[in-house]
């Protein structure tokens, strides 16, 4: 099992989701929530017994904090809710090698030395400039 692969980029990318959906720094979906989000979003159908082994990998590499939310019901017996998870204090590494990682292959594509190409082309971009006085680009482009 590793870290890096593509089922647990999926589990926190749909952690990270939830919580910018609702503008909070942790979320709480449920297990059948984020394996419904793991097909329908990512492509990937694994067990919830799978689901729990990669939270548990997460978690110990410090990518993730979660925490168990329960209640005393009125009988006195606990009631389980769904686990609170936060980002840890590894997040951002994790992030980093994913972004490595997707810049050495968009680097292999070429598809890096398209971009470096299209970003000088407009900075070299010649501006037109009509009798009103105002600059106008011909072309447009999203730089980032």
């Amino acid at each position: 099992m590793r870290l890096y692969d593509n089922i647990s980029q999926g589990i926190v990318k749909i952690l990270i989701d939830h919580q910018n959906h609702f503008q909070k720094s942790y979320c709480y979906p449920t297990q059948k929530r984020v394996l419904w989000c793991l097909e329908v979003f990512h492509g990937i159908k694994i067990s919830i017994r799978t689901l729990n082994y990669r939270l548990k990998l997460i978690e110990d590499n410090k990518v993730i904090n979660r925490i168990q939310r329960h209640t005393r019901g009125a009988d006195g017996m606990m009631l389980f809710k769904s686990t609170a998870y936060y980002l840890g204090i590894n997040a951002m590494n994790f992030f980093k090698k994913i972004k490595r990682f997707a810049c050495k292959t968009l680097n292999l594509c070429g598809l890096q030395r398209l971009a470096r190409y299209y970003k000088k082309s407009k900075d070299l971009l010649i501006k037109i400039q009509p009798e009103g006085g105002q600059v106008v680009d011909n072309l447009s482009f999203n730089s980032s």
